[in-house]
């Protein structure tokens, strides 16, 4: 009997400021010029340490996962099935938890022969969760291939980064086109990006809000939904 082809599972995390690593932020570093002002090098100082803040939810040091999701279709038919975790408590511990919880799943994917699909998952989703984890000293039962820095195609090592196929085959730098999920699937797909007016770098805050953890999740499946989606519409054109 032949082996079952692999299938995909498509992959994403979403991410929040580490308030209790805020502390050790660097301190900004601010080009004052000619400017003599006290109070406006004060000025110039909040505003940076502002953006800094902005920053922290997408730094791999200053954030922590705060949910995860895989979506993937049923062998046999055109069932979908997804898994979504948020995170228990907005710690350390909570975020060991959630770690735990997602490498198991990628583990349980790739055993179950599937391989995962990201929307830069090569560039922020894997890198992130492989941090995350070493910072808390957590176990990586499985590989996961970001074809960074290596000849391998991109497609190979368990993983295949949508953005990374997408933004390579693109010709103009000019057009300063938004590599971004929400780009893709509304000029490929048609379909519109629920979330315009979510601040994403204030996410955890959502976590203490009513119905916040069931944005957060439904963000979270949205951008895995979408990433399958997207990845059954390229997959003939970018085999």
């Amino acid at each position: 009997m032949e082996d079952q082809p692999a299938l995909p599972v498509a992959f994403n995390i979403e991410t929040a400021a580490n308030e209790q690593a805020r502390e050790g932020m660097p301190k900004p570093d601010v080009k004052f010029g000619r400017t003599k002002d006290p109070a406006k090098k004060e000025e110039m100082v909040k505003e940076a340490r502002e953006k800094q803040r902005q920053s922290l939810a997408l730094d791999c040091n200053f954030g922590r996962v705060i949910a995860f999701s895989f979506v993937w279709k049923n062998r046999g038919n055109d069932e979908r099935s997804s898994a979504v975790e948020v995170i228990k408590s907005n710690d350390d511990d909570g975020e060991r938890e959630l770690l735990a919880q997602l490498w198991k799943m990628v583990l349980r994917m790739r055993d179950a022969g599937r391989f995962l699909v990201t929307f830069n998952g090569s560039g922020f989703d894997i890198p992130f969760i492989l941090r995350r984890s070493a910072a808390h000293r957590a176990p990586v039962p499985v590989h996961v291939e970001t074809g960074k820095y290596r000849t391998m195609g991109l497609h190979s090592g368990f993983h295949c980064d949508l953005m990374r196929t997408l933004h390579e085959s693109e010709t103009s730098e000019a057009l300063k086109i938004p590599h971004t999920l929400g780009f893709y699937v509304n000029y490929l797909l048609g379909e519109s990006f629920p979330f315009d007016g979510l601040d994403q770098s204030t996410l955890g805050s959502l976590l203490e809000q009513e119905n916040g953890r069931v944005t957060i999740e439904t963000l979270c499946r949205w951008n895995s939904s979408q990433t399958l989606a997207l990845y059954e519409r390229l997959q003939q054109i970018y085999p």
